[in-house]
């Protein structure tokens, strides 16, 4: 029962959303959606990274649950498939490309652990082959899709300047570009960045080295994961000692 209202939930909040102007970005993976995700909650926005995605087979339906009531801001490439249904059901939204060079982007994917999974899940599955053409690292399907969707949002917005910015993650000023599109002021913080991909793929290294178990391998990919300066030492004694507990 709760799940028949769960849902009942889910699909009038898509259906009767609270309207209020979004803030989308549509980058692909491996273009500094996390870190722009940090960055805008820095800004004060509610934001959901990485949002779930309600499927119906292959069809990408709408953000499951209340999310999208729940948030107004929306990062990393799940949200790519709906951009333009999200554009039409809220009127004034902003979106924000992130991007990087097309060798860079390719060499990130490459080494992305996640994109050289043997048992990748169904849905996992189902979102890689949509938007990047591929469940695993294929660097000609990659390079096409990364092709396909600059000239599919460059054409989509080419009237409307206003309503989106390309942010590239090798842009020093990433907070004045962002800040003067949003019409915010700049922090004093540093722009956050994310170490994920080399993190992810040191901790990987150590478990498997060492032979740690499955428990301890997400609880130090839960802790490590975004360090900017991660510590192979303090990687390893964290391991054994949740290993012992």
């Amino acid at each position: 029962m709760s799940k028949v209202i769960n849902l009942i939930k889910e699909v009038t909040a898509w259906y009767f959303p609270k309207k209020e102007p979004k803030l989308f970005c549509i980058g692909l993976h491996k273009t500094g959606t996390t870190s722009l995700a940090k960055a805008l909650t820095i800004l004060g926005y509610r934001v959901k990274d990485y949002p779930t995605i309600r499927l119906y087979g292959n069809r990408f339906l709408w953000p499951r649950g209340t999310q999208i009531n729940d948030y107004n801001c929306f990062t990393d490439s799940t949200i790519i498939p709906l951009y333009k249904r999200l554009d039409k059901k809220f009127p004034n939204s902003k979106f924000i490309l992130t991007t990087r060079s097309l060798d860079s982007w390719l060499e990130s994917c490459a080494k992305w652990p996640n994109f050289n999974e043997t048992n990748v899940q169904k849905k996992r599955k189902i979102y890689r082959e949509r938007i990047l053409g591929d469940k695993n690292y294929n660097k000609s399907v990659y390079t096409q899709k990364y092709h396909e969707h600059l000239l599919d949002v460059k054409d989509y917005f080419k009237n409307r300047p206003d309503d989106i910015i390309t942010l590239d993650v090798s842009q020093k000023d990433k907070w004045e570009i962002l800040c003067s599109f949003l019409n915010k002021p700049i922090p004093s913080e540093s722009f956050p960045h994310s170490n994920s991909g080399s993190n992810k793929r040191l901790i990987l290294k150590i478990v498997e080295q060492f032979g740690f178990d499955a428990k301890s391998k997400e609880l130090a990919l839960n802790k490590f994961i975004d360090v900017k300066e991660v510590d192979e030492e303090k990687i390893i004694s964290f391991l054994k000692s949740v290993a012992n507990a």
